[in-house]
């Protein structure tokens, strides 16, 4: 996991519970990483550790129609992205 967030600089990751320490740990080494997600925990908790950890609930919450993406069609002299899971599925 670390060397595909570090290749692919991931801005958000999506853990357990129960893998949020370690998460933590690993990814205060990537700057890319912008905003945890966790599932499985209580959200009081979660707000100790700052606006960079999130639970997941508070994704659900969001009002896509309230603010929705505005399309942006792909022209000829953008690049593309081709990610890939290095054996790791």
């Amino acid at each position: 996991c670390k060397h595909i967030v570090r290749q692919a600089e991931i801005q958000v990751v999506f853990c357990s519970h129960g893998n949020l320490e370690q998460v933590l740990r690993w990814t205060a080494n990537f700057p890319s990483v912008k905003k945890i997600i966790v599932w499985g925990a209580d959200p009081v908790i979660l707000a100790s550790r700052g606006q960079a950890v999130l639970p997941y609930e508070k994704c659900l919450e969001y009002d896509f129609e309230a603010e929705p993406s505005i399309p942006s069609p792909p022209k000829p002299e953008d690049l593309a992205l081709i990610m890939y899971t290095s054996g790791t599925t």
